[in-house]
Protein backbone atom coordinates (compact mmCIF):
# COMPACT_ATOMS: atom_id res chain seq x y z
CA UNK A 1 0.00 0.00 0.00
CA UNK A 2 1.47 3.78 -1.22
CA UNK A 3 1.96 6.20 1.15
CA UNK A 4 -0.45 8.23 -1.54
CA UNK A 5 -3.31 5.70 -0.63
CA UNK A 6 -3.04 6.06 2.88
CA UNK A 7 -3.13 9.62 2.22
CA UNK A 8 -6.23 10.17 0.28
CA UNK A 9 -7.42 7.57 3.10
CA UNK A 10 -6.50 9.91 5.99
CA UNK A 11 -8.13 13.12 3.91
CA UNK A 12 -11.35 11.03 3.71
CA UNK A 13 -11.21 10.39 7.23
CA UNK A 14 -10.48 14.12 8.01
CA UNK A 15 -13.21 15.48 6.04
CA UNK A 16 -15.78 12.89 7.25
CA UNK A 17 -15.30 14.26 11.16
CA UNK A 18 -14.78 18.08 9.64
CA UNK A 19 -18.44 17.94 8.32
CA UNK A 20 -19.68 17.45 11.48
CA UNK A 21 -17.85 19.92 12.94
CA UNK A 22 -15.11 17.75 14.53
CA UNK A 23 -11.39 18.33 14.54
CA UNK A 24 -9.45 15.44 14.55
CA UNK A 25 -5.44 14.39 14.85
CA UNK A 26 -4.80 13.35 11.23
CA UNK A 27 -1.13 12.01 12.58
CA UNK A 28 -3.34 9.81 14.79
CA UNK A 29 -5.67 8.64 12.12
CA UNK A 30 -2.55 8.00 9.86
CA UNK A 31 -0.93 5.74 12.53
CA UNK A 32 -4.53 3.90 12.88
CA UNK A 33 -4.32 3.17 9.17
CA UNK A 34 -0.87 2.47 9.11
CA UNK A 35 -1.53 -0.25 11.56
CA UNK A 36 -4.37 -1.75 10.62
CA UNK A 37 -3.16 -1.59 6.33
CA UNK A 38 0.18 -2.69 7.08
CA UNK A 39 0.76 -4.49 9.98
CA UNK A 40 -2.54 -6.67 10.17
CA UNK A 41 -2.92 -6.42 6.69
CA UNK A 42 -6.11 -5.34 6.02
CA UNK A 43 -7.54 -3.65 2.70
CA UNK A 44 -7.51 -0.32 2.69
CA UNK A 45 -11.47 -0.52 1.86
CA UNK A 46 -12.05 -2.52 4.70
CA UNK A 47 -9.98 -0.90 7.40
CA UNK A 48 -11.73 2.85 6.76
CA UNK A 49 -14.88 2.18 8.88
CA UNK A 50 -12.94 0.60 11.86
CA UNK A 51 -10.32 3.63 11.93
CA UNK A 52 -13.26 6.18 11.67
CA UNK A 53 -15.25 4.07 14.97
CA UNK A 54 -11.56 4.11 17.38
CA UNK A 55 -11.24 7.87 16.08
CA UNK A 56 -15.02 8.50 17.37
CA UNK A 57 -14.63 6.28 20.49
CA UNK A 58 -11.32 8.46 21.50
CA UNK A 59 -13.52 11.64 21.50
CA UNK A 60 -16.68 10.49 22.06
CA UNK A 61 -18.65 11.46 19.65
CA UNK A 62 -20.78 9.77 16.88
CA UNK A 63 -19.15 7.96 13.87
CA UNK A 64 -19.91 10.65 11.18
CA UNK A 65 -20.08 9.55 7.55
CA UNK A 66 -22.62 7.55 5.17
CA UNK A 67 -23.33 3.79 5.73
CA UNK A 68 -20.33 2.74 3.46
CA UNK A 69 -16.74 4.29 2.86
CA UNK A 70 -16.31 5.79 -0.61
CA UNK A 71 -12.78 6.42 -1.41
CA UNK A 72 -11.47 8.51 -4.38
CA UNK A 73 -9.30 6.48 -6.73
CA UNK A 74 -7.60 6.88 -10.29
CA UNK A 75 -7.64 4.31 -12.72
CA UNK A 76 -4.78 2.41 -12.40
CA UNK A 77 -5.32 2.39 -8.69
CA UNK A 78 -8.54 0.65 -8.57
CA UNK A 79 -7.05 -3.17 -9.25
CA UNK A 80 -5.39 -1.86 -5.47
CA UNK A 81 -8.56 -2.23 -3.63
CA UNK A 82 -10.53 -5.37 -2.72
CA UNK A 83 -14.01 -6.02 -4.61
CA UNK A 84 -16.93 -4.69 -2.72
CA UNK A 85 -14.94 -1.04 -2.81
CA UNK A 86 -17.00 2.04 -3.52
CA UNK A 87 -15.34 4.96 -4.91
CA UNK A 88 -14.75 8.20 -6.93
CA UNK A 89 -12.87 8.34 -10.46
CA UNK A 90 -12.13 11.98 -11.31
CA UNK A 91 -11.16 11.09 -15.27
CA UNK A 92 -10.97 8.09 -16.59
CA UNK A 93 -11.48 7.58 -20.87
CA UNK A 94 -13.38 5.13 -22.39
CA UNK A 95 -11.11 2.93 -25.10
CA UNK A 96 -13.59 0.21 -25.80
CA UNK A 97 -17.36 -0.72 -25.73
CA UNK A 98 -19.24 -3.67 -26.18
CA UNK A 99 -22.60 -2.99 -26.18
CA UNK A 100 -25.80 -3.78 -24.47
CA UNK A 101 -27.64 -6.93 -23.56
CA UNK A 102 -31.09 -7.13 -21.37
CA UNK A 103 -29.43 -6.29 -18.45
CA UNK A 104 -26.74 -4.57 -18.98
CA UNK A 105 -26.65 -0.76 -20.35
CA UNK A 106 -22.71 -1.07 -21.55
CA UNK A 107 -19.64 -3.01 -20.74
CA UNK A 108 -16.07 -1.59 -22.16
CA UNK A 109 -13.47 -0.55 -20.92
CA UNK A 110 -11.69 2.91 -19.65
CA UNK A 111 -7.84 3.87 -18.66
CA UNK A 112 -5.67 6.30 -17.71
CA UNK A 113 -2.29 6.72 -19.11
CA UNK A 114 -1.08 3.37 -17.34
CA UNK A 115 -3.97 0.65 -17.03
CA UNK A 116 -7.34 -0.11 -18.33
CA UNK A 117 -10.21 -1.82 -16.34
CA UNK A 118 -13.64 -3.24 -17.68
CA UNK A 119 -16.66 -1.54 -16.82
CA UNK A 120 -20.19 -2.23 -16.66
CA UNK A 121 -23.29 -0.18 -16.37
CA UNK A 122 -26.66 -1.54 -14.58
CA UNK A 123 -29.84 -1.09 -16.52
CA UNK A 124 -31.00 0.67 -13.26
CA UNK A 125 -28.35 3.49 -13.61
CA UNK A 126 -29.86 6.25 -15.10
CA UNK A 127 -27.81 9.34 -13.66
CA UNK A 128 -25.49 8.08 -16.75
CA UNK A 129 -25.01 9.33 -20.13
CA UNK A 130 -27.24 7.62 -22.54
CA UNK A 131 -24.31 6.58 -24.69
CA UNK A 132 -20.99 6.46 -23.27
CA UNK A 133 -18.35 7.23 -26.50
CA UNK A 134 -15.27 5.76 -27.29
CA UNK A 135 -12.14 8.11 -26.91
CA UNK A 136 -14.40 10.55 -24.37
CA UNK A 137 -13.33 11.22 -20.74
CA UNK A 138 -15.75 10.56 -18.04
CA UNK A 139 -15.98 11.49 -13.79
CA UNK A 140 -17.51 8.47 -12.28
CA UNK A 141 -18.75 8.97 -8.45
CA UNK A 142 -20.28 6.48 -6.45
CA UNK A 143 -19.30 2.79 -8.32
CA UNK A 144 -18.25 -0.37 -7.03
CA UNK A 145 -15.45 -2.87 -7.76
CA UNK A 146 -16.41 -6.43 -8.28
CA UNK A 147 -15.13 -9.10 -10.54
CA UNK A 148 -16.16 -10.89 -13.18
CA UNK A 149 -14.48 -13.86 -15.42
CA UNK A 150 -11.50 -12.71 -12.69
CA UNK A 151 -11.01 -9.29 -13.41
CA UNK A 152 -11.64 -6.45 -11.20
CA UNK A 153 -14.43 -4.37 -12.59
CA UNK A 154 -16.46 -1.08 -11.70
CA UNK A 155 -20.24 -1.47 -11.70
CA UNK A 156 -22.14 1.65 -12.35
CA UNK A 157 -25.67 1.26 -10.36
CA UNK A 158 -28.57 3.40 -9.49
CA UNK A 159 -26.84 4.81 -6.72
CA UNK A 160 -24.09 6.50 -9.48
CA UNK A 161 -23.30 8.93 -11.84
CA UNK A 162 -21.02 9.36 -14.91
CA UNK A 163 -20.33 12.84 -16.49
CA UNK A 164 -18.82 13.53 -19.19
CA UNK A 165 -15.74 16.06 -19.20
CA UNK A 166 -15.53 17.37 -22.71
CA UNK A 167 -12.52 19.85 -22.05
CA UNK A 168 -10.01 16.63 -20.60
CA UNK A 169 -8.43 14.53 -22.38
CA UNK A 170 -6.19 11.27 -21.94
CA UNK A 171 -3.26 9.86 -23.66
CA UNK A 172 -3.84 5.80 -22.97
CA UNK A 173 -1.77 3.35 -24.60
CA UNK A 174 1.51 4.85 -23.89
CA UNK A 175 4.42 1.84 -24.37
CA UNK A 176 6.62 1.32 -21.33
CA UNK A 177 9.52 -0.59 -20.98
CA UNK A 178 10.10 -2.73 -18.37
CA UNK A 179 12.71 -4.76 -16.35
CA UNK A 180 12.99 -7.76 -14.58
CA UNK A 181 12.47 -11.71 -14.74
CA UNK A 182 9.91 -14.41 -16.14
CA UNK A 183 8.35 -15.85 -13.10
CA UNK A 184 6.47 -18.54 -15.10
CA UNK A 185 4.19 -18.89 -17.89
CA UNK A 186 0.85 -19.50 -17.51
CA UNK A 187 -1.81 -22.31 -19.29
CA UNK A 188 -3.03 -21.02 -22.48
CA UNK A 189 0.34 -21.01 -24.18
CA UNK A 190 1.59 -22.53 -26.93
CA UNK A 191 0.19 -23.79 -29.98
CA UNK A 192 -3.80 -22.50 -30.98
CA UNK A 193 -6.09 -22.86 -33.11
CA UNK A 194 -8.24 -19.16 -33.95
CA UNK A 195 -11.57 -18.36 -35.74
CA UNK A 196 -11.11 -17.29 -39.33
CA UNK A 197 -13.92 -14.86 -38.49
CA UNK A 198 -13.18 -13.23 -35.95
CA UNK A 199 -9.86 -14.29 -35.06
CA UNK A 200 -10.88 -15.70 -31.35
CA UNK A 201 -9.28 -18.78 -29.87
CA UNK A 202 -11.32 -22.03 -30.29
CA UNK A 203 -11.90 -24.25 -27.38
CA UNK A 204 -12.26 -28.18 -28.62
CA UNK A 205 -13.24 -26.67 -32.20
CA UNK A 206 -15.40 -24.20 -31.10
CA UNK A 207 -15.53 -20.10 -31.33
CA UNK A 208 -17.16 -18.33 -28.72
CA UNK A 209 -18.70 -16.01 -31.05
CA UNK A 210 -19.46 -18.19 -34.25
CA UNK A 211 -19.88 -21.50 -32.39
CA UNK A 212 -18.50 -25.13 -34.41
CA UNK A 213 -15.58 -23.96 -36.97
CA UNK A 214 -15.12 -25.80 -39.97
CA UNK A 215 -11.59 -26.91 -39.96
CA UNK A 216 -11.03 -25.18 -43.37
CA UNK A 217 -11.85 -21.67 -41.65
CA UNK A 218 -9.00 -21.57 -39.24
CA UNK A 219 -5.53 -20.51 -38.76
CA UNK A 220 -2.74 -21.62 -36.61
CA UNK A 221 -1.16 -19.38 -33.94
CA UNK A 222 1.53 -19.59 -31.69
CA UNK A 223 1.62 -17.18 -28.54
CA UNK A 224 3.09 -17.19 -25.03
CA UNK A 225 0.90 -16.04 -21.77
CA UNK A 226 3.81 -15.41 -19.13
CA UNK A 227 4.28 -13.37 -15.95
CA UNK A 228 6.99 -10.40 -15.89
CA UNK A 229 8.38 -9.29 -12.13
CA UNK A 230 10.17 -6.35 -12.16
CA UNK A 231 11.02 -6.47 -8.64
CA UNK A 232 8.40 -4.13 -7.67
CA UNK A 233 4.83 -5.29 -9.07
CA UNK A 234 3.96 -8.30 -11.72
CA UNK A 235 2.43 -8.12 -14.83
CA UNK A 236 0.44 -10.52 -17.08
CA UNK A 237 2.12 -10.18 -20.34
CA UNK A 238 0.91 -11.86 -23.77
CA UNK A 239 3.45 -12.11 -26.66
CA UNK A 240 2.26 -12.53 -30.27
CA UNK A 241 3.63 -15.58 -32.29
CA UNK A 242 6.24 -13.43 -34.22
CA UNK A 243 7.87 -12.59 -30.78
CA UNK A 244 8.02 -15.79 -29.38
CA UNK A 245 9.84 -17.21 -32.16
CA UNK A 246 12.37 -14.08 -31.45
CA UNK A 247 12.41 -15.02 -27.69
CA UNK A 248 12.18 -19.24 -27.90
CA UNK A 249 13.17 -19.94 -31.48
CA UNK A 250 9.26 -22.13 -31.69
CA UNK A 251 7.57 -20.79 -34.83
CA UNK A 252 4.17 -21.68 -35.97
CA UNK A 253 5.89 -24.20 -38.45
CA UNK A 254 7.71 -25.97 -35.75
CA UNK A 255 4.95 -25.82 -33.40
CA UNK A 256 3.39 -28.07 -36.11
CA UNK A 257 6.54 -30.39 -36.56
CA UNK A 258 6.55 -31.12 -33.10
CA UNK A 259 2.43 -31.91 -32.80
CA UNK A 260 3.25 -34.13 -36.04
CA UNK A 261 5.65 -35.90 -34.35
CA UNK A 262 4.93 -36.85 -30.79
CA UNK A 263 0.94 -36.39 -31.51
CA UNK A 264 0.97 -33.99 -28.51
CA UNK A 265 0.20 -30.19 -28.35
CA UNK A 266 1.37 -29.69 -24.52
CA UNK A 267 4.98 -30.52 -26.55
CA UNK A 268 5.51 -27.20 -27.68
CA UNK A 269 3.67 -25.64 -24.56
CA UNK A 270 6.06 -27.21 -22.76
CA UNK A 271 9.48 -26.19 -24.83
CA UNK A 272 8.18 -22.40 -25.01
CA UNK A 273 7.88 -22.92 -21.07
CA UNK A 274 11.25 -24.60 -20.60
CA UNK A 275 12.89 -21.72 -22.95
CA UNK A 276 10.78 -19.10 -21.29
CA UNK A 277 11.56 -19.80 -17.36
CA UNK A 278 13.48 -17.35 -15.17
CA UNK A 279 15.43 -15.48 -18.29
CA UNK A 280 15.71 -11.70 -17.31
CA UNK A 281 15.91 -8.93 -19.89
CA UNK A 282 13.63 -5.63 -20.78
CA UNK A 283 10.07 -6.02 -22.60
CA UNK A 284 8.32 -2.93 -23.76
CA UNK A 285 4.35 -3.81 -23.61
CA UNK A 286 1.41 -2.12 -24.15
CA UNK A 287 -1.91 -2.05 -21.37
CA UNK A 288 -4.47 -4.29 -22.81
CA UNK A 289 -6.50 -4.74 -19.81
CA UNK A 290 -6.53 -7.99 -18.98
CA UNK A 291 -2.52 -8.73 -20.28
CA UNK A 292 0.01 -5.93 -21.38
CA UNK A 293 0.75 -6.83 -24.76
CA UNK A 294 4.14 -7.34 -25.87
CA UNK A 295 5.98 -4.92 -28.80
CA UNK A 296 9.54 -5.73 -28.31
CA UNK A 297 11.51 -7.81 -26.56
CA UNK A 298 14.84 -8.73 -25.33
CA UNK A 299 15.71 -11.97 -22.88
CA UNK A 300 19.21 -13.29 -21.68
Amino acid sequence: MTATEISKAVDDITNAFKDKGINVDKERIETLLNQYVNDFKIPIGSALAPVRKKIASELSVDVPGKSRDTITAKVDEIKDYPQGTWMNIPQAKITKTFGQTKSIKERGLIANEYDKVFFLVNDKATDVPETLEEGKVYQFDNVVTNVFNGDIQIHVNKNSSVKELPDVDIETDKPISITGVVQNVQKGTGYVKRCGECNKVLQKGECPNHGKVDKDNTKEDVRTLFVFDDGKKTYNVYMNAELTEKATGVSVEKALDIIMDSLQPEDVTDLITEKMNLRYGTITVRNGGRYYITDEVDLR
